[in-house]
């Protein structure tokens, strides 16, 4: 029992200052104050979602196709001939 009143001690000593996770709920007052809320949230959202970009931009000027009959590429790899 005193181990555990120990580490309490200890614990309060050293961690006092530290901030506690606050949690912060927003609740209106009014019906007005509500939709205000809403219509904000929705911008922020929208906001959001055009600074994220949902596409994968690849360069494709270093990109080489081989010209030519593809048929002769598998000489390449004529490794289980063998």
């Amino acid at each position: 029992m005193t181990q555990i009143f120990q580490k309490i001690v200890i614990y309060n000593k050293y961690f006092k200052d530290d901030i506690q996770p606050q949690s912060n709920v927003r609740r209106p007052r009014t019906l007005q104050e509500y939709k205000m809320m809403l219509v904000n949230d929705y911008i922020e959202r929208h906001r959001i979602k055009q600074i994220k970009s949902t596409k994968l931009i690849m360069p494709t000027s270093n990109i080489n196709i081989a010209s030519g009959n593809s048929a002769n590429l598998n000489k390449l790899f004529a490794f289980s001939k063998r």
